[in-house]
């Protein structure tokens, strides 16, 4: 179902069965992916903040290869519009929130990020950011 179909309840639903998950494993070392969790999670002591980020070419890729190559650059502005007009509808901003870690996935794999995102949370908690 797309995003923009699902009724408000239902997100809210969501919202808050994730936040639930979030508490009941605040003590273990648990990832929690989503486009909007900055809002979602925004309350949650125990909880670090990643943004991942790209280059925007690699991102375009990326979605040209999820659309199966018919894909063009201003459907991407559409989704990101899209998804600017679900955050003020459902949170009250298009503010993306404070992270206080930002992971670049330009290059790479998913084992080098994963042990890129360890590094930076590890460095984070020894600094005392939580």
């Amino acid at each position: 179902m797309p995003l923009s179909v699902a009724p408000d309840a239902l997100h809210r639903c969501v919202d808050d069965a994730t936040r639930d998950w979030a508490r009941r494993h605040a003590l273990e070392l648990a990832v929690i992916e989503g486009r909007f969790l900055d809002q979602v999670l925004a309350d949650e002591p125990s909880t670090i903040l990643v943004r991942v980020t790209c280059r925007p070419a690699t991102r375009f890729e990326r979605w040209v290869g999820r659309a199966g190559g018919d894909f063009c650059e201003e459907q991407l502005g559409e989704l990101d519009k899209a998804d600017d007009l679900f955050r003020i509808r459902m949170y009250g901003s298009a503010d993306k929130g404070a992270a206080q870690i930002t992971l670049d996935t330009s290059s790479g794999g998913v084992e080098e990020w994963t042990n890129e995102l360890l590094a930076l949370i590890n460095r984070s908690e020894s600094t005392g950011h939580d």
